[in-house]
Protein backbone atom coordinates (compact mmCIF):
# COMPACT_ATOMS: atom_id res chain seq x y z
CA UNK A 1 0.00 0.00 0.00
CA UNK A 2 1.21 3.51 -0.83
CA UNK A 3 0.79 6.72 1.14
CA UNK A 4 -0.73 9.87 -0.28
CA UNK A 5 1.59 11.77 -2.64
CA UNK A 6 3.53 14.63 -1.09
CA UNK A 7 1.46 17.25 -2.92
CA UNK A 8 -1.80 15.81 -1.60
CA UNK A 9 -0.40 15.61 1.92
CA UNK A 10 0.67 19.25 1.76
CA UNK A 11 -2.81 20.26 0.59
CA UNK A 12 -4.40 18.34 3.45
CA UNK A 13 -2.06 19.98 5.97
CA UNK A 14 -2.90 23.41 4.53
CA UNK A 15 -6.60 22.63 4.71
CA UNK A 16 -6.32 21.62 8.37
CA UNK A 17 -4.45 24.83 9.25
CA UNK A 18 -6.46 27.40 7.31
CA UNK A 19 -8.76 30.01 8.86
CA UNK A 20 -11.89 27.99 8.12
CA UNK A 21 -10.70 25.17 10.37
CA UNK A 22 -9.25 27.26 13.16
CA UNK A 23 -7.50 26.01 16.27
CA UNK A 24 -9.03 24.00 19.08
CA UNK A 25 -9.56 27.12 21.18
CA UNK A 26 -11.91 28.57 18.57
CA UNK A 27 -13.67 25.34 17.65
CA UNK A 28 -17.36 25.27 18.49
CA UNK A 29 -19.08 22.13 19.75
CA UNK A 30 -21.95 23.00 17.38
CA UNK A 31 -19.69 22.93 14.32
CA UNK A 32 -20.18 20.17 11.80
CA UNK A 33 -16.93 18.22 11.67
CA UNK A 34 -15.50 15.94 9.00
CA UNK A 35 -12.44 13.76 8.53
CA UNK A 36 -11.00 10.89 6.57
CA UNK A 37 -11.97 7.94 8.78
CA UNK A 38 -10.18 5.18 6.87
CA UNK A 39 -6.56 6.37 7.03
CA UNK A 40 -4.35 8.10 4.48
CA UNK A 41 -3.08 5.05 2.59
CA UNK A 42 -4.14 4.54 -1.00
CA UNK A 43 -6.98 1.98 -1.17
CA UNK A 44 -9.96 0.94 -3.27
CA UNK A 45 -12.40 2.63 -0.87
CA UNK A 46 -12.00 5.58 1.47
CA UNK A 47 -14.50 6.59 4.16
CA UNK A 48 -15.11 10.23 5.01
CA UNK A 49 -17.27 10.86 8.05
CA UNK A 50 -19.27 14.05 8.61
CA UNK A 51 -21.01 14.68 11.94
CA UNK A 52 -22.99 17.62 13.25
CA UNK A 53 -26.13 19.68 12.74
CA UNK A 54 -25.31 20.67 9.14
CA UNK A 55 -24.17 17.26 7.90
CA UNK A 56 -27.49 16.49 6.20
CA UNK A 57 -27.60 19.99 4.71
CA UNK A 58 -24.20 19.53 3.09
CA UNK A 59 -25.32 16.10 1.87
CA UNK A 60 -28.22 17.74 0.02
CA UNK A 61 -25.87 20.39 -1.37
CA UNK A 62 -23.28 17.92 -2.64
CA UNK A 63 -25.76 15.45 -4.15
CA UNK A 64 -28.50 17.83 -5.26
CA UNK A 65 -31.08 15.40 -3.93
CA UNK A 66 -33.11 14.76 -0.82
CA UNK A 67 -31.25 12.61 1.75
CA UNK A 68 -31.78 8.86 1.64
CA UNK A 69 -33.63 6.89 4.31
CA UNK A 70 -31.60 6.86 7.55
CA UNK A 71 -29.20 3.92 7.93
CA UNK A 72 -29.80 2.69 4.39
CA UNK A 73 -26.99 2.70 1.84
CA UNK A 74 -27.55 4.81 -1.26
CA UNK A 75 -25.45 5.46 -4.38
CA UNK A 76 -25.23 9.10 -5.45
CA UNK A 77 -23.13 11.40 -7.61
CA UNK A 78 -21.22 13.86 -5.43
CA UNK A 79 -20.60 17.22 -7.06
CA UNK A 80 -18.76 20.41 -6.22
CA UNK A 81 -21.65 22.88 -5.79
CA UNK A 82 -19.55 25.75 -7.19
CA UNK A 83 -17.97 24.20 -10.29
CA UNK A 84 -20.67 21.52 -10.76
CA UNK A 85 -17.86 19.06 -11.45
CA UNK A 86 -18.48 15.48 -10.38
CA UNK A 87 -16.23 14.47 -7.49
CA UNK A 88 -17.20 10.80 -7.42
CA UNK A 89 -19.97 8.24 -7.81
CA UNK A 90 -20.15 7.05 -4.22
CA UNK A 91 -22.01 5.05 -1.65
CA UNK A 92 -23.29 7.01 1.32
CA UNK A 93 -25.08 6.26 4.58
CA UNK A 94 -26.93 8.81 6.70
CA UNK A 95 -27.79 8.41 10.39
CA UNK A 96 -30.04 10.82 12.26
CA UNK A 97 -29.50 11.86 15.86
CA UNK A 98 -29.42 10.22 18.31
CA UNK A 99 -29.00 6.95 16.39
CA UNK A 100 -25.37 7.35 15.37
CA UNK A 101 -21.92 6.80 16.87
CA UNK A 102 -21.62 10.46 17.92
CA UNK A 103 -25.29 10.90 18.78
CA UNK A 104 -25.50 13.61 16.10
CA UNK A 105 -26.70 13.68 12.51
CA UNK A 106 -23.98 11.81 10.64
CA UNK A 107 -23.15 11.09 7.00
CA UNK A 108 -20.48 8.68 5.82
CA UNK A 109 -19.23 8.90 2.24
CA UNK A 110 -17.68 5.72 0.81
CA UNK A 111 -15.68 7.07 -2.12
CA UNK A 112 -12.95 5.68 -4.33
CA UNK A 113 -9.69 5.83 -2.41
CA UNK A 114 -7.59 7.86 -4.85
CA UNK A 115 -5.82 10.90 -3.33
CA UNK A 116 -7.45 13.30 -5.80
CA UNK A 117 -10.96 12.08 -4.92
CA UNK A 118 -10.32 12.32 -1.20
CA UNK A 119 -8.78 15.76 -1.47
CA UNK A 120 -11.58 17.11 -3.65
CA UNK A 121 -14.26 15.97 -1.22
CA UNK A 122 -12.41 17.29 1.84
CA UNK A 123 -11.89 20.68 0.19
CA UNK A 124 -15.54 20.84 -0.88
CA UNK A 125 -16.73 20.01 2.64
CA UNK A 126 -14.43 22.67 4.09
CA UNK A 127 -16.28 25.32 2.06
CA UNK A 128 -19.68 24.38 3.48
CA UNK A 129 -21.08 26.70 6.19
CA UNK A 130 -20.12 25.76 9.76
CA UNK A 131 -18.02 22.82 8.59
CA UNK A 132 -14.43 22.20 9.71
CA UNK A 133 -11.90 19.40 9.88
CA UNK A 134 -12.29 17.29 13.02
CA UNK A 135 -9.61 17.39 15.70
CA UNK A 136 -7.95 14.07 16.58
CA UNK A 137 -10.40 11.96 18.59
CA UNK A 138 -13.22 14.49 18.26
CA UNK A 139 -15.80 12.02 16.96
CA UNK A 140 -15.21 9.83 20.02
CA UNK A 141 -15.28 12.88 22.28
CA UNK A 142 -18.66 13.89 20.93
CA UNK A 143 -19.93 10.34 21.41
CA UNK A 144 -18.89 10.61 25.08
CA UNK A 145 -20.34 14.09 25.55
CA UNK A 146 -23.65 12.97 24.02
CA UNK A 147 -23.87 9.95 26.32
CA UNK A 148 -23.29 7.32 23.65
CA UNK A 149 -20.22 5.85 25.38
CA UNK A 150 -18.52 6.21 28.77
CA UNK A 151 -14.87 7.05 29.45
CA UNK A 152 -13.78 3.41 29.58
CA UNK A 153 -15.30 2.84 26.14
CA UNK A 154 -13.66 6.00 24.79
CA UNK A 155 -10.30 4.71 26.01
CA UNK A 156 -11.06 1.31 24.48
CA UNK A 157 -11.76 2.88 21.08
CA UNK A 158 -8.30 4.47 21.12
CA UNK A 159 -6.68 1.20 22.26
CA UNK A 160 -8.51 -0.79 19.59
CA UNK A 161 -7.36 1.57 16.85
CA UNK A 162 -3.79 1.44 18.18
CA UNK A 163 -3.69 -2.34 18.74
CA UNK A 164 -0.75 -4.05 17.04
CA UNK A 165 -1.02 -7.51 18.63
CA UNK A 166 -3.88 -9.95 19.19
CA UNK A 167 -3.50 -9.53 22.97
CA UNK A 168 -3.95 -5.77 22.63
CA UNK A 169 -6.84 -6.33 20.24
CA UNK A 170 -8.72 -8.68 22.59
CA UNK A 171 -8.09 -6.54 25.67
CA UNK A 172 -9.39 -3.39 23.96
CA UNK A 173 -12.41 -5.25 22.56
CA UNK A 174 -13.23 -6.69 25.99
CA UNK A 175 -13.09 -3.21 27.52
CA UNK A 176 -15.19 -1.77 24.69
CA UNK A 177 -17.86 -4.38 25.45
CA UNK A 178 -18.10 -3.08 29.01
CA UNK A 179 -15.94 -5.34 31.20
CA UNK A 180 -14.22 -2.42 32.95
CA UNK A 181 -17.36 -0.28 33.11
CA UNK A 182 -19.32 -3.15 34.68
CA UNK A 183 -16.64 -3.64 37.33
CA UNK A 184 -16.62 0.06 38.22
CA UNK A 185 -20.41 0.13 38.27
CA UNK A 186 -20.45 -2.76 40.75
CA UNK A 187 -18.13 -0.85 43.08
CA UNK A 188 -20.27 2.26 42.72
CA UNK A 189 -23.50 0.43 43.61
CA UNK A 190 -21.91 -1.24 46.64
CA UNK A 191 -20.52 2.07 47.94
CA UNK A 192 -23.80 3.93 47.40
CA UNK A 193 -25.83 1.24 49.17
CA UNK A 194 -23.45 1.07 52.13
CA UNK A 195 -23.35 4.88 52.36
CA UNK A 196 -27.16 5.02 52.39
CA UNK A 197 -27.36 2.74 55.44
CA UNK A 198 -24.60 4.59 57.28
CA UNK A 199 -26.09 8.02 56.53
CA UNK A 200 -29.44 6.84 57.83
CA UNK A 201 -27.94 6.14 61.26
CA UNK A 202 -26.34 9.61 61.25
CA UNK A 203 -29.37 11.56 59.99
CA UNK A 204 -31.90 9.79 62.22
CA UNK A 205 -30.16 9.14 65.55
CA UNK A 206 -33.47 9.26 67.47
CA UNK A 207 -35.22 6.61 65.35
CA UNK A 208 -33.66 3.71 67.25
CA UNK A 209 -32.41 2.09 64.04
CA UNK A 210 -30.94 -1.40 64.36
CA UNK A 211 -27.29 -0.36 64.17
CA UNK A 212 -26.02 -3.90 64.67
CA UNK A 213 -28.00 -5.16 61.68
CA UNK A 214 -26.89 -2.18 59.60
CA UNK A 215 -23.27 -2.91 60.53
CA UNK A 216 -23.68 -6.58 59.66
CA UNK A 217 -25.11 -5.58 56.28
CA UNK A 218 -22.61 -2.88 55.35
CA UNK A 219 -19.27 -4.10 56.70
CA UNK A 220 -19.00 -7.24 54.54
CA UNK A 221 -20.02 -5.24 51.48
CA UNK A 222 -17.44 -2.53 52.14
CA UNK A 223 -14.68 -5.07 52.86
CA UNK A 224 -15.50 -7.02 49.70
CA UNK A 225 -15.44 -3.81 47.66
CA UNK A 226 -12.06 -2.78 49.12
CA UNK A 227 -10.62 -6.23 48.41
CA UNK A 228 -11.90 -6.12 44.85
CA UNK A 229 -10.33 -2.69 44.30
CA UNK A 230 -7.01 -3.80 45.83
CA UNK A 231 -6.95 -6.94 43.67
CA UNK A 232 -7.65 -4.83 40.61
CA UNK A 233 -4.82 -2.42 41.42
CA UNK A 234 -2.36 -5.18 42.39
CA UNK A 235 -2.58 -7.20 39.20
CA UNK A 236 1.01 -6.46 38.24
CA UNK A 237 -0.21 -3.81 35.77
CA UNK A 238 -1.02 -6.57 33.29
CA UNK A 239 -3.42 -4.43 31.28
CA UNK A 240 -0.90 -1.61 30.99
CA UNK A 241 1.84 -4.03 29.95
CA UNK A 242 -0.37 -5.53 27.26
CA UNK A 243 -1.37 -2.08 26.03
CA UNK A 244 2.14 -0.59 25.95
CA UNK A 245 4.06 -3.73 25.02
CA UNK A 246 7.68 -4.40 25.90
CA UNK A 247 10.89 -2.72 24.81
CA UNK A 248 13.84 -5.10 24.70
CA UNK A 249 17.45 -4.13 24.08
CA UNK A 250 19.88 -6.72 22.74
CA UNK A 251 23.38 -5.65 23.77
CA UNK A 252 26.64 -7.27 22.87
CA UNK A 253 30.01 -6.92 21.20
CA UNK A 254 30.19 -6.13 17.46
CA UNK A 255 29.55 -9.13 15.20
CA UNK A 256 28.43 -11.26 18.14
CA UNK A 257 25.25 -12.36 16.37
CA UNK A 258 22.72 -9.82 17.66
CA UNK A 259 21.06 -9.37 14.25
CA UNK A 260 20.94 -13.12 13.70
CA UNK A 261 19.19 -13.53 17.06
CA UNK A 262 16.58 -10.90 16.15
CA UNK A 263 16.01 -12.37 12.72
Amino acid sequence: MMTLPKQAMEKTAKLMNNDNVGNSANNNANDTIFALASGSNRAAIAVIRVSGPESITSLKTLTGKAPPKPRYASVRYIKDPITKNIIDHALLVMSKAPNSFTGENTVEYFVHGGPAVIQALLETLSRQPDHRMANPGEFTRRAFENGKIDLTSAEAVHDLISAETQAQHYQALDQLQGSLANLYDTWRKDIIEAAAYIEATIDFPDEDLPEQKIREKTEPRIRACLESIEDHLNDGRRGERVRDGFRIAIIGAPNAGKSSLVN
